[in-house]
């Protein structure tokens, strides 16, 4: 970072933003405290050669902005994916439509924005795996289909009694 004008794009492994023991957590809260992190995509995996290890690019901004976070999710993108015959290997294809279509706008239905300053974050550990923050297509239908619909607690329907054991 030291060595670039603005902006830099890393391949690291997911553990590296999953993990909570050694330095991981601590490093993740410093780039999301310090306003660094602009970016974490999900690639699927395969896509390195001679490995399925899972793997993610960070974007880190030097200008530090306090914008929301930007989270993509890739792994289950199968037209943005080619396999090789014997399924060991994975490409990424129309690159530029995935630029587009992911990075080009905030939220999408593999990408979105996640509040730096929010407890979502805190609350999930520091882990920046997308998976946490982006839904899937069947869960954003799900959750927009029960966002239409008139709900009530269930305390106000019926009473809720525990059953406990009785012993003899």
């Amino acid at each position: 970072l030291a060595q670039s004008k603005s902006r830099v794009a890393a391949l690291v492994p997911m553990a590296l933003l999953t993990r909570t023991a050694g330095g991981e957590r601590d490093f993740r809260r410093s780039i999301i405290d310090s306003g660094l992190l602009q970016a974490v995509i999900s690639l699927p995996s395969g896509v390195l050669l001679n490995t399925n290890i899972p793997t993610a690019i960070i974007i880190l901004d030097k200008t530090k902005n306090a914008e929301p976070i930007l989270f993509v999710d890739l792994t289950g993108l199968d037209r943005f994916i080619v396999s090789s015959k014997r399924g060991s290997r994975a490409w990424l294809k129309n690159v530029d439509q995935l630029a587009d279509e992911v990075l080009g706008s905030t939220e999408s239905v593999y990408a979105h924005l996640v509040d730096r300053s929010g407890e979502a974050i805190a609350a999930n550990e520091y882990s920046l795996d997308p998976g946490r923050y982006v839904l899937s297509e069947d869960e954003q239908r799900f959750t927009e289909y029960m966002a239409k619909q008139k709900t009530v607690p269930l305390k106000s329907l019926c009473d809720i009694i525990r059953c406990q054991l009785v012993e003899d």
